[in-house]
């Protein structure tokens, strides 16, 4: 199925934080693919992407986007790190913090929530499971 759009979370990450650290709407839009490739499509390859994203541009685009434009990687961490903190279930925490994103991934296996497999009476855990219990109070 063609990916039409960047996802909403990376479209806010453009809009919030990344724009400024790019010179020009094509890099930006050319970063917007990349992450939504890496994220959505099944060939993580630059040519599988731009094969599933019929509105990106053609994947040489997108190759020398990566690796011919100068772009600060630290200032790019540093700007994600500056605008989770905004947020008080991403900000630092004096216990840490564990960041598990399981949305895109698929699932598998008979006792894992959510998976196809697991049968609808077990879609929530048990002490007696062998998984981990959430820390969190």
């Amino acid at each position: 199925m063609p990916i039409i759009s960047p996802p909403k979370i990376v479209q806010n990450a453009l809009d919030e934080f990344l724009a400024p650290l790019f010179q020009n709407t094509h890099q930006r839009k050319h970063l917007a693919n990349y992450f939504t490739g890496l994220m959505l499509s099944d060939n993580k390859t630059i040519d599988g992407m731009t094969q599933e994203m019929p509105n990106a541009s053609d994947q040489s685009c997108l190759n020398r986007f990566l690796t011919e434009v100068d772009w600060d990687h630290d200032a790019m961490n540093q700007a994600r790190i500056e605008w989770l903190q905004q947020f008080d279930d991403t900000k630092f925490h004096e216990r840490g913090v564990i960041a598990i994103d399981d949305v895109l991934l698929e699932k598998s296996g008979k006792f894992i929530k959510d998976s196809p497999k697991c049968p609808p009476d077990k879609n929530t855990l048990q002490r007696d499971e062998p998984f981990l219990e959430n820390p969190r109070p």
